[in-house]
């Protein structure tokens, strides 16, 4: 009842629900599928058009190629045949090696190369039978590329001029060449360039080596040693000739070729691949050290009586302290410092050091300031040929009036004065002197007891083994008492935490011996130190001294298997080597240069 007057007024004031199904609208997600296959169709479309546009752009760009190059031939063929051949090359004639042709709005760079072929239809020079003219007919190729055209590679094309009647005896050789890489492989593509300058005019060839590393050229004018020859490839080294009338070079080992009439001349170029080499010039704490000049020498020779070394270069590390030399052909070099500041106190890889082909070699030399005269020594074994470095070998120099022992592979730090703001803290310590610490004195009296705790002294690496703790004076005056003067070692890797020890690892212990006391091994694998020295004494009017302390240590900073003597006298020294394991060594050396170096290989025992 009530359901049929609702229904009767909505009527009457017009709200008459429709009967017609109302559709709903897209939901987002069928928006983005229907956008989606409309991408999908409109790239579809897109890539097809730029694909063919790309296709019918290449077609023109080869046609237009095409046609200039179908010109070229046409005159060669209008050419005497004698006129067929490269301006200021060989053979001699009227077309010119290299043009630019612009074609509409399209620039061609066009190049030629003609060579005489021997064909062996009538023998080959030198074979059997041997042909007296070689000079069959000349092969013409000609290779043309457009620099501006996006993806379009270069085209060659060849075409072959033969003389109308039989060829004659020119009285020319022939010249064969071949290219390879250090394992004795042909290199293809290897570009040749062969240049005689006592032609008139000069002759200029500028060729390719085929599949085999081969170039072979016939029909080529007599000369003796007038034929320079350079061999290389992008990505390789370079082989050449070289004249005998170099004063620099006055008999090189590979000379220029001669060409005889009639005769076959040989010659073979060895290249590789190029290499690099970077230089890292570094202390002992593994802080790059700038600028250090080095002299760098290639062993492989261009000349003999006197030696003349192919390759050599004078080099600077640079503000970084690291030099690359990208372009280094396969050789064995030395490495040399000739800084005026540094010298060279060590390195990571042998020194001389062997180059491979396209490989990359990084080494790390280690410097140090500049003595009077010093000494590298490298001890060595040597197993199978292949030679390792040997840690820990005690090295003895010794001479009338000095002795040194080193440990290989170990070097020392080293603090003589402490200047205002050169430690972290004190207390009762004045080290105003700056050569020497005492106790604080007031009115004459001195403050007992006192520390100070020294600067961070930051190895450069966490692969750090701290060997042994010295320092001078190495007695007190026996006013101040027993224990006058002791030291404590604090290490960590994050340069925050400072906890003080002695030589049994605790705070309670202190290092009291002055000459060679063992580090605890607690302190190994940490890159930061500080040490603590502690001063008292029994009499207020006397004070202890500390005047210098050495730390040696090793780490991954520092080559294995060497050590540096500096500050050295001329004269000759006894050299003595000991290493658990091996047999000792003795050898006389003699110091007479700024700079030496000596590798020292240790014989295992039986």
């Amino acid at each position: 009842m009530l359901k049929g007057k609702l229904n009767a007024i909505k009527k009457e004031k017009g709200f008459i629900p429709s009967k017609r199904n109302h559709a709903t609208g897209f939901t987002l997600i069928e928006s983005l599928v229907v956008i989606g296959i409309f991408m999908i169709f409109a790239g579809g479309i897109y890539f097809t058009y730029s694909n063919l546009l790309e296709i019918i752009v290449d077609a023109k760009i080869k046609a237009a190629a095409i046609q200039l190059v179908e010109e070229e031939i046409e005159l060669v063929r209008n050419l005497k045949y004698e006129d067929v051949g490269i301006i200021g090359g060989y053979p001699v004639g009227k077309l010119r090696a290299e043009k630019t042709i612009l074609y509409g709005q399209l620039l061609f760079t066009l190049k030629s190369f003609v060579k005489s072929i021997d064909d062996p239809f009538d023998g080959t020079l030198g074979g059997n039978p041997n042909d007296t003219a070689p000079g069959d007919y000349k092969l013409v190729t000609f290779e043309i590329s457009c620099s501006q055209c996006f993806g379009a590679r270069p085209l060659r094309f060849t075409t072959i001029a033969a003389p109308k009647n039989l060829e004659t005896t020119t009285g020319n050789g022939a010249l064969f060449i071949d290219v390879f890489d250090a394992s004795g492989v042909g290199i293809q593509g290897a570009n040749v360039t062969i240049v005689n300058t006592d032609a008139d005019p000069d002759i200029t060839i500028n060729d390719t080596t085929d599949i085999n590393g081969k170039l072979q050229l016939v029909d080529i004018p007599p000369g003796v040693n007038a034929y320079q020859i350079t061999a290389t490839k992008s990505g390789y080294t370079t082989a050449r000739t070289y004249p005998l009338d170099d004063p620099e070079n006055p008999n090189p080992i590979q000379a220029d070729s001669t060409i005889a009439a009639s005769t076959i001349t040989e010659i073979g170029f060895e290249i590789d691949r190029v290499s690099a080499l970077t230089m890292r010039t570094k202390n002992a704490f593994c802080v790059p050290e700038p600028n250090v000049g080095l002299y760098l020498e290639g062993g492989n020779l261009i000349g003999r009586d006197p030696d003349v070394i192919k390759y050599s270069e004078t080099v600077n590390t640079g503000e970084s302290g690291s030099y690359t030399k990208s372009d280094l052909e396969w050789d064995t070099y030395k490495i040399i410092g000739i800084d005026a500041e540094s010298d060279i106190s060590g390195w990571d890889l042998f020194i001389p050091i062997t180059i491979d082909p396209n490989t990359v070699k990084t080494i790390t030399l280690l410097t140090e300031a500049k003595a009077s005269q010093a000494l590298l020594v490298n001890v060595v074994n040597e197993v199978n040929e292949v030679e390792t470095m040997v840690p820990g070998a005690s090295v003895e120099l010794v001479k009338t009036g000095f002795s040194e022992t080193l440990e290989a592979g170990v070097r020392s730090f080293k603090t003589t004065n402490w200047p205002d703001g050169a430690w972290s803290d004190k207390v009762n310590v004045d080290a105003s002197g700056g050569t020497e610490l005492l106790l604080d004195s007031i009115g004459g009296v001195y403050q007992s007891p006192g520390y100070l705790i020294s600067e961070t002294v930051n190895f450069g690496t966490s692969e750090s083994e701290l060997k042994t703790l010295s320092w001078n004076p190495t007695s007190q005056p026996p006013e101040t008492g027993s224990g006058s003067m002791k030291l404590q070692i604090a290490t960590n890797d994050d340069n925050l935490t400072w906890n003080f020890v002695g030589p049994d690892g605790t705070a309670n212990s202190y290092y009291e011996t002055p000459t060679g006391t063992v580090i605890n091994t607690l302190h190994n694998n940490n890159r930061y130190l500080r040490y603590k020295v502690y001063l008292e004494t029994s009499d207020a009017t006397v004070t202890p001294t500390f005047e210098n302390i050495t730390i040696m240590f090793a780490s991954g900073c520092i080559p294995e298997g060497q050590v540096f003597f500096k500050g050295l006298n001329s004269g000759t020294y006894t050299l003595t080597v000991q290493k658990s394991g091996f047999e000792t060594h003795v050898s006389q050396i003699s110091i007479d240069q700024n700079w030496q170096n000596v590798k020292i290989t240790l014989t295992p025992l039986p």
